[in-house]
C-alpha cells in the first residue's frame, strides 16, 4: 500500500511538473548602449571617487565612493573634443531652495594616454570663480541605459 501510494503520489508530482511548464513570454528591454565619459583615478580638490556623463542623457552620476553615488542634471554641455584632445564642458545645478548654486565642470586631456585636468568653477555670481582643480584619467565608454 505505501508503494502504491509512493508512486502515485511521484506520478501526480511528474503530471503536474509537465503541465505547468508553459513558455513564458518576457516584455522586450528597453535598455540600450549609450555613450558614456568615464573619469577614474580623481586626484585634488573636491576629488570624488569616479565621475560618469551621459551626454545624450543630460546626466551625470558622481561616485563618492565605490559605493555612494549622486546623480544630477547637466545642462549646456559641450563636446569640442578633437582627434587628439578631449574638451569637455557642462553645467550643474546642487542644492535647493536659497541655498542653490551653479558649477561648471571642465575637462580636458589627450585621448592618446587618457590623462587630463579637471576644473570646477562656481557659477553662480556674474564672474565665475575657480573653486577646485585637479587631475584624473577620462575614457569614452558604453553603459546600458
Amino acid at each position: 500500500m505505501k508503494k502504491f501510494i509512493n508512486i502515485s503520489s511521484l506520478l501526480v508530482f511528474v503530471l503536474l511538473a509537465l503541465v505547468s511548464c508553459e513558455e513564458y513570454e518576457w516584455n522586450e528591454s528597453d535598455l540600450a548602449e549609450v555613450p558614456v565619459y568615464a573619469l577614474t583615478n580623481i586626484e585634488g580638490e573636491m576629488a570624488l571617487h569616479a565621475i560618469e556623463v551621459y551626454p545624450q542623457q543630460s546626466l551625470t552620476i558622481e561616485f563618492e565612493k565605490a559605493s555612494a553615488l549622486k546623480s544630477f542634471a547637466i545642462t549646456d554641455y559641450q563636446d569640442v573634443s578633437t582627434a587628439s584632445d578631449y574638451d569637455i564642458s557642462y553645467m550643474l545645478t546642487k542644492g535647493e531652495g536659497e541655498a542653490i548654486v551653479f558649477y561648471e565642470y571642465v575637462y580636458t586631456g589627450t585621448k592618446e594616454d587618457s590623462a587630463g585636468v579637471y576644473t570646477i568653477y562656481d557659477a553662480s555670481e556674474t564672474e565665475k570663480v575657480q573653486i577646485a582643480t585637479g587631475t584624473m584619467k577620462i575614457f569614452p565608454d558604453t553603459r546600458l541605459y
